[in-house]
């Protein structure tokens, strides 16, 4: 994943919901480098892993730091945990989070496991969007 792609994401996030972005960003390095505004949060940190996102989602919440959109950046630091992934679709839904995972693009071995994983929530889940 590029910078582009972090752009693109912001963009088209806040286009669907008017002039609020209103986003909290959970991932690793990639969203390091976005700064938190006032309109969106962003939870980064360098090597994070997809084991780790539940229990950032459930910190943030705690934190009151979720907002309206959250989107998910993770996979570029290892594999994809299908279970994991469930459990923190199913949090933010109950929610009423609107769920945003971003696609990986890392010469590793786990790039197409992940992808194809992510994709494959998209279509069983219709509230789950991924931004390629």
């Amino acid at each position: 994943m590029d910078f582009k792609k972090i752009f693109f994401l912001f963009f088209v996030v806040s286009i669907s919901y008017s002039n609020e972005i209103n986003t909290t960003v959970i991932g690793d390095s990639i969203s390091v480098m976005c700064l938190d505004d006032s309109k969106y949060i962003v939870d980064g940190k360098v090597g994070r892993k997809f084991s780790e996102v539940y229990e950032v989602v459930r910190r943030l919440d705690k934190e009151n730091k979720l907002k309206e959109n959250v989107v998910i950046e993770l996979g570029t630091n290892g594999g994809f945990n299908y279970n994991i992934a469930i459990k923190t679709i199913n949090y933010l839904k109950s929610k009423n989070k609107k769920i945003y995972f971003v696609n990986v693009k890392v010469p590793r071995k786990w790039e197409q496991e992940v992808n194809n994983s992510l994709f494959n929530i998209e279509k069983k889940y219709p509230y789950v969007k991924v931004i390629d």
